[in-house]
């Protein structure tokens, strides 16, 4: 799969020649290889996202609207919904006449364009990709983790965008993962679950799955996901409770951890100023919504938009910072607009007091 000329710079950023750094030592060289097989395939992983709402944007919104609707899902727990509901919508809900997902759609696109061999093989098998729940085993360096599905206890090393903090120990996550060789990588990203109760979960989904008659929970998770979502996500401490009062201290960490990401990302590219006033932003955004946090990125890159669009005036794109925080743009775009409304309902009662 590499395409690197002996005398070109290491990748792996040494400052050495290629010729006298990996390409020497078989163990590094096959690290950098796949390093590189999981940047290619994160870039056709954006591909696909952008592919899908351009495409099918009007479909997902009627199948996510149809799951609240049917479930009755409060309109602040709507995107947690829409983050696990729109990838398995794009791997699992056929979308035109021969049946075909928007997964296997694209890749039968994508496939025409000659890709490396390699990276072809790894895609192809993405094509019946599923959500499940993983448990994470233990941390594999700073960017992967040992996970295995708590139904088929298959076990798996996961590659992470690295923007945010590994899961701990024993932490649930749900998501899709996907081949990348030797390894594999999440669809957009993970969900991290808080969940009491693990067992109790397990046996719940393999009951309500024999309950349908299926072979598997995996089986399941194909056919009636929107049911096992929810059913999942009642076991989350955070979708049982849901805030109501100020947050005390250490609850606040997650927030944090938002301004600090934000920060480091956009710090060489804006002004100090508009920093400053986007941490503000952010500060009467949680003050006022108390979200809860379950993927930094998003709110980070929701936050880098609003101060590009409407304090520094650049013209980034949604998709642009969809793959800058490995998230995606729909995702963005909801988190933006809810931001956007604070300020002007803010601006407009500042309008009213000034003219009373």
């Amino acid at each position: 799969m590499l395409n690197i000329k002996r005398n070109e710079l290491c990748p792996c950023g040494s400052g050495k020649k290629y010729k006298k750094c990996c390409l020497k030592n078989e163990n590094k060289k096959a690290v950098l290889e796949n390093h590189l097989l999981v940047k290619e395939l994160s870039v056709i992983q954006a591909q696909m996202i952008e592919y899908a709402m351009e495409r099918h944007q009007e479909l997902i919104v009627q199948l996510t609207n149809s799951v609240f609707n049917q479930y009755k899902i409060k309109p602040d727990d709507e995107q947690v919904y829409m983050e696990a509901l729109i990838p398995w919508a794009i791997f699992t809900v056929p979308v035109n006449q021969w049946q075909k997902t928007i997964a296997k759609e694209f890749i039968q696109a994508w496939a025409a364009t000659s890709p490396d061999q390699e990276v072809l093989d790894a895609v192809n098998n993405w094509k019946n990709a599923l959500p499940s729940v993983y448990e994470v085993q233990n941390h594999i360096g700073d960017e992967t983790v040992s996970l295995k599905d708590i139904w088929s206890n298959e076990q798996y090393n996961v590659v992470l965008n690295g923007k945010e903090a590994l899961p701990a120990s024993r932490d649930l996550v749900l998501g899709i993962l996907l081949d990348a060789g030797s390894q594999s990588i999440f669809y957009v990203d993970c969900m991290k679950l808080q969940v009491s109760d693990k067992n109790k979960l397990v046996s719940e989904i393999s009951e309500f799955a024999n309950h349908k008659e299926e072979k598997t929970v995996r089986e399941a998770i194909r056919t009636d996901f929107p049911s096992i979502l929810f059913r999942i996500l009642a076991f989350d401490v955070n979708m049982v409770n849901p805030i109501e009062k100020p947050l005390s201290k250490p609850a606040q960490d997650p927030y944090r951890k938002v301004a600090d990401l934000f920060i480091s990302e956009i710090k060489e590219d804006y002004s100090s100023e508009a920093v400053e006033k986007g941490l503000r932003v952010w500060e009467a955004y949680t003050n006022k919504k108390k979200p809860a946090i379950r993927k930094e990125s998003i709110f980070a890159a929701a936050l880098e938009y609003m101060v590009a669009k409407h304090i520094e005036g650049n013209t980034v794109s949604q998709s642009e910072l969809a793959k800058k925080y490995a998230t995606s743009a729909s995702s963005i775009s909801s988190r933006y607009k809810e931001m956007k409304q604070l300020m002007e309902d803010a601006e407009l009662q500042s309008n009213e007091y000034a003219t009373a």
